[in-house]
């Protein structure tokens, strides 16, 4: 069995997963506190050039989230796997649901990257 296959590392592998998911839950909000945009002051008035700028570096950054969060699932996935086939844990059915299920998301984030879809900003 490889070393670094235990309960503990899988474990604090699905802690940092869920912070990476929750980040991707907030990469809105957290897109627009880093550039340091107002989206309903903006939804007021007319951009700026600078605040147009700004908008379009928001998109980068949420890109490179939902970029963290595709690598993260796959990761996840694989280490489940691994999990799975080396029997660490006696109770497989939570690991065979977080298996498929960070699977499953993996293959919707890259089918979104493939035919790279880019949602609407909800500010314009």
């Amino acid at each position: 069995m490889l070393g670094f296959i235990n309960r503990r590392n899988y474990l604090f592998f699905l802690i940092c997963y869920s912070i990476v998911w929750v980040v991707y839950l907030y990469r809105y909000e957290l897109s627009y506190w880093i550039k340091d945009i107002y989206p309903l002051e903006i939804m007021k008035r007319d951009l700026t050039f600078e605040e147009s700028l700004r908008l379009d570096e928001t998109q980068n950054i949420r890109s490179t989230v939902t970029m963290v969060m595709l690598v993260a699932s796959i990761a996840l996935s694989f280490f489940s796997y691994l999990i799975l086939y080396y029997e660490v844990f006696k109770s497989r059915f939570w690991i065979k649901l977080i298996f498929f299920l960070s699977l499953l998301w993996c293959l919707i984030l890259l089918l979104v990257k493939v035919i790279n879809f880019v949602p609407i900003s909800p500010i314009r």
